[in-house]
Parts: C-alpha cells; structure tokens; sequence
C-alpha cells in the first residue's frame, strides 16, 4: 500500500485529497487543456428576450439592497434584473449542443433543469421540439415568455450544415 499522500491538481492549484474522495487521482499539470471550459454568458438582450414589460426583480433575496461596491461577485444578488435566474446560458451554445447530440430534425429534447427556457429557444432554433421541466413557477413563467418570442425554423436538412 502506497503510504504518500495524494496529489490532486484542479488547474494550476492543489486540492487536498479529502476534497475528491479516496484514491482519486488527478492529472497533475501533464493534463491538456481539455480539461478546462469556458462559455462566455449570456447578453442582457438575449437573457431579456421575450420579457419587455415584466418587472425587474432581485436574485438573492437575503441580500440588502444599497451600495452593492462595483461589480463584486458577492454583491451581484442585490441587483434587479428581468431574467434573475442566476445562470442563463447563452443561445448558441445551446443550439449548438442541440445539434452535438445527434437529435435529429423534429426530434424531441428533454431538458430536466429548464430554468428560464434557452433550451426551447435552442430547440425552436434549430427544428426541434422541447419538453422542459422546472420546479420554480417563476422561471416556468419566464421561460414560456422567452420561447414565445423565438421564431420556430421549420426542420430542414440545411439547418443542420450551420455547425459543421
């Protein structure tokens, strides 16, 4: 039995072996890049599609409202916004792993986590149908707004070509 203690990377960082559970191993810094995603979020036009008229609200409602300080990522919460939901993600890459799936044309995409709906707008995009489950009314709410505002493309063999 190996008595030395195990190393685990995450990035350029060491984490203590009781964060990942026994005997799991890391990649150390031989990992490749493929270790790491990243997604730029969504715009505020395309978070807010389809929510003209619905009144701002803030995220974290244990936060106080007043000076937030800037753009601290703690301080976010207290800010109103139409869309509050935390972590909306943006169109296209949710189009494009509609596509990345091999659901085919009309096909149907289950999305059990929906939040404010840019699955269904994905799937609209992109000639699919949508079933999404959400235990949150108000994001029920705000995604049935945002998909009424997508356009839905017929399918078609061309829509598929747009991410080849």
């Amino acid at each position: 039995v190996n008595k030395k203690p195990i190393r685990i990377y995450g990035g350029n960082s060491l984490l203590k072996s009781s964060t990942m559970g026994f005997g799991v191993r890391g990649y150390g810094e031989s990992g490749g890049a493929s270790r790491f995603f990243y997604c730029a979020k969504a715009s505020k036009s395309e978070r807010n599609t389809g929510l003209k008229g619905i009144n701002p609200k803030q995220r974290d409602l244990t936060r106080k409202k007043g000076k937030p300080g800037g753009d601290n990522p703690r301080n976010r919460g207290v800010k109103e916004m139409q869309n509050s939901h935390p972590t909306v993600k943006p169109l296209n890459l949710m189009e494009y792993l509609c596509i990345l799936t091999k659901t085919p044309l009309g096909g149907v995409v289950l999305d059990p986590f929906m939040g404010t709906g840019t699955t269904g707008m994905a799937c609209k995009l992109t000639g699919r149908h949508f079933i999404g489950i959400e235990l949150e009314k108000e994001y029920c709410k705000l995604a049935k707004l945002r998909m009424k505002a997508t356009k839905r493309i017929k399918p078609n063999k061309s829509i598929s070509n747009v991410w080849k």
